[in-house]
């Protein structure tokens, strides 16, 4: 899978090198402004959270769900039983119904739902990461605000990230706690696939992690992120494979039991979190990193591809109390707009930054333009207004333009 990426890359690269495009004077100003301005367009490097007068150090746990595409899970599609706790969740709290990832890629997924920001290709973050490291000026993210008003902050993951700077990228978003399937890995565990362990090995450290935050006294912030659901799609090998009716691609039957794993794991946190007492003072927020793609357009690969199978994910918010139970969120929103909701539940405004994304509390803007790119730079690029959908391949084909309304899976 890297070396397919890098070879990508590298392609689109050589056909940018033979033919300018227009995005490179595009570039160029924005790389102007910033030497002039010594600010881009969206910052955050001194971000502050302020408190209003309903301010309420509440605990927030972000659970991102690996390579889980809308149109798989119940909420979106009621005749597919793989997600139906997350379906009643959904149901006594707050459901979006057209989330959409920035770029088809976890890390991406990292930048833009804890930071707020839209985030950079495989290059970019990269990039980012060294900078970071180097004391570079910095995009604050949750994990930094909240830390500083008092929250024990932790990531936890089964996976073993050790690909395009992963860790390096954990890091520098800035968590007193990072756990992944290196520091969960015991004797006799198997992994679950090439990237790492079962998702249930994480949650008794989670709920260990957590009882020591409530012993001292503080709030807590915990990200975490599933590792089963990524490709090659195989579950646990104690996981007895259910069969979905009317579903005859073995694949999708592997990836449907992949999503009714998740689901299971999921409940078992949130049953957790009941049992220690703090899932009234909580808010949760579920969604998916990214999507899926089983041929549609004649790919088995999301990280490249900007069609809705790989952006469209399920998103979930529940906070007793803050949220009317069973709500719908209509309009295009994009993962930018989990931060500012976040601290819009807390009782916080942000200071001192200036973000791209917009709080899903407030009404949608029907003429809202969501940016979309593939994970490897100077591949695609899109653009999404109301029902248009444009997807940019550098010049190498003509220009797709999509009508989503009357064309929801982009075949015209």
């Amino acid at each position: 899978l890297e070396a397919e990426r890098h070879t990508e890359g590298t392609i689109a690269a050589l056909v940018k090198s033979m033919k300018p495009s227009p995005a490179e004077e595009i570039r160029a100003r924005a790389q102007e402004d910033y030497v002039q301005s010594g600010q881009a367009t969206w910052n955050s490097s001194n971000m502050q959270l302020t408190p209003t007068s309903v301010a309420r150090k509440r605990n927030v746990v972000i659970v991102m769900m690996e390579s889980v595409r809308a149109v798989s899970t119940t909420i979106h599609s009621p005749g597919i039983a793989t997600t139906p706790f997350l379906k009643q969740l959904a149901d006594k709290g707050m459901q979006v119904e057209d989330m959409n990832a920035v770029i088809p890629r976890t890390a991406a997924a990292w930048m833009a739902v804890l930071t707020g920001q839209y985030p950079v290709t495989n290059e970019g973050i990269a990039k980012w990461a060294e900078e970071r490291t180097n004391g570079a000026p910095v995009i604050r993210g949750l994990p930094t605000a909240l830390r500083e008003l008092g929250y024990g902050t932790s990531y936890f993951s089964p996976t073993v990230r050790e690909i395009f700077n992963d860790t390096e990228l954990l890091q520098a978003l800035g968590f007193d706690s990072i756990v992944t399937g290196k520091d969960l890995m015991r004797p006799g565990m198997k992994n679950a696939n090439y990237f790492g362990l079962a998702d249930d090995a994480m949650v008794d450290p989670i709920m260990e992690w957590t009882r020591a935050q409530m012993k001292a006294g503080r709030p807590f912030m915990t990200t975490i992120m599933t590792n089963v659901g990524h490709h090659d799609y195989t579950t646990p090998h104690s996981w007895e494979k259910v069969r979905f009716e009317g579903v005859n691609d073995p694949v999708l039957t592997s990836y449907y039991n992949c999503l009714l794993y998740i689901d299971g794991v999921i409940a078992r946190l949130m049953q957790g979190y009941e049992e220690l007492g703090v899932l009234d003072e909580t808010v949760f927020v579920l969604l998916g990193d990214h999507g899926q793609i089983f041929g549609e357009h004649g790919l088995k690969q999301s990280f490249n591809a900007i069609y809705q199978e790989g952006i469209h994910v399920p998103a979930v918010i529940y906070a007793p109390g803050l949220i009317t139970p069973n709500q719908r969120i209509s309009g295009s929103r994009q993962q930018i707009d989990v931060l500012p909701t976040v601290v819009e539940l807390l009782g916080y405004r942000i200071e001192n930054a200036r973000l791209p994304g917009k709080s899903l509390l407030s009404p949608a803007d029907p003429n809202r333009r969501l940016y979309l790119s593939s994970s490897v730079d100077w591949t695609f690029l899109g653009v999404r207004q109301g029902r248009r959908k444009f997807i940019y391949s550098f010049d190498r084909n003509p220009m797709e333009v999509y009508d989503l309304e009357t064309d929801p899976t982009e075949t015209h």
